[in-house]
């Protein structure tokens, strides 16, 4: 065990709010005409609200005092490591040989646009391997392994080919944020700092890739585009429960809640103006703090802290517990949660597959184990 001097729980509080005030923040420089009607405004007010409400319970509790010790292990074997993400990413190229038939970029954009509006029904049998059960298990890793050896970083490299390739970066989403957690726990800023200009660069790079309208941009253009990429000016109109309670059962209508997007965003006049482009309200991001700043408004900070003090309690519970079998499960349902705060509403649809991903880990660890004889534990 190591006793941290500086405190984890803290530093991992900061980040997520800082996502949560710092992205609607950057759409401030926009000007937006018949959309600047004071919700942003009072949106990042409350979300600096629920910050300070949060962080007094939290203190309260002693939750940023130092943690005892936070345990990592070692939990697999190179070679099983490599095998599994290799035979996924190989499964994985029969579909994209399938339906790619030149590897040019203007092949390789338009199967990613096409998969992106669900043009390739029934692949998840082939995706499922390298852009579900891989990078569930590369969350895992990051958070309870004790040293991230050549196996990972193999394996999050074909995670980023198999992402791209379908245009849709999500998969990636947990493995970057679970990666700066890790940097708040070793406490090697310079990695924070470098990781940060990785990941812009990446998501620059991204956009660059698969939308024209970013080349004409200035770099200070190309930010704000990035990070305001929500638009949250134009989702944020409070209605109060117009959509009505019964509607609220379409939040579980698995395997996607495109029937409660459809209905809750009917209700919002402003999508006409700021999102002219779009068709199908399916398509629009719906975070959790929008949808209850749209239902609930002034009770939101209320609502916001109980939702992170619980993710805190997650969270905590990952960093100190010696259980792998409790950590595989923990690790998605933060991950979950975390998605469901900041990228997408529809981050819930994986609940279904927390408990199958879970399983998969679990025999996944315990087939390491008996075809590679483990032989150290190491504690840091």
């Amino acid at each position: 065990m190591h006793i941290y001097k500086t405190n984890i729980i803290l530093k991992i509080f900061f980040f997520i709010f800082s996502l949560l005030l710092f992205l609607p923040m950057a759409e401030l420089y926009r000007v937006t005409g018949i959309l600047d009607d004071g919700d942003l405004e009072i949106y990042i007010f409350l979300i600096f609200s629920s910050a300070l409400f949060t962080f007094a319970i939290l203190y309260k509790l002693n939750y940023f005092k130092s943690l005892n010790g936070i345990y990592f292990d070692k939990i697999y074997k190179q070679k099983f490591m490599l095998f599994i993400s290799s035979m996924s990413f190989i499964w994985f190229l029969f579909f994209i040989i399938k339906n790619i038939h030149s590897f040019t970029i203007i092949d390789i954009v338009t199967f990613a646009e096409g998969y992106r509006n669900g043009a390739y029904t029934g692949s998840g049998i082939y995706t499922a391997p390298i852009l579900i059960i891989i990078p569930s298990f590369l969350l895992l890793i990051i958070m309870k392994q004790s040293k991230l050896d050549f196996s990972f970083y193999f394996s999050v490299l074909l995670v980023f080919i198999a992402s791209s390739l379908v245009g849709l970066r999500i998969y990636l989403f947990g493995i970057i944020i679970f990666a700066l957690h890790r940097i708040f726990i070793k406490s090697d800023f310079k990695k924070l700092f470098l990781s940060l200009i990785i990941l812009f660069l990446f998501l620059v790079s991204f956009k660059y890739f698969l939308n024209d309208n970013i080349k004409d941009m200035s770099f200070f253009d190309i930010v704000i585009y990035i990070l305001s990429r929500l638009d949250y000016r134009t989702l944020l109109e409070f209605n109060g429960f117009q959509i009505g309670f019964e509607q609220l059962k379409y939040l579980f209508d698995f395997p996607t809640i495109t029937h409660f997007k459809e209905i809750f965003y009917s209700y919002n006049n402003d999508i006409s103006y700021g999102m002219p482009f779009v068709y199908l309200y399916s398509g629009i991001a719906l975070v959790l703090p929008v949808f209850l700043y749209n239902t609930i408004y002034m009770f939101m900070p209320v609502f916001i802290s109980v939702y992170i003090l619980f993710s805190m309690y997650i969270l905590k519970k990952i960093l100190t517990t010696k259980s792998l079998i409790l950590s595989s499960f923990l690790v998605n349902l933060y991950f979950i949660q975390i998605l469901v705060l900041i990228e997408d509403l529809g981050g819930m649809t994986k609940l279904p597959l927390l408990l199958i991903v879970s399983i998969f880990m679990i025999i996944g660890i315990k087939i390491s184990k008996i075809i590679f004889k483990r032989k150290e534990k190491n504690v840091i």
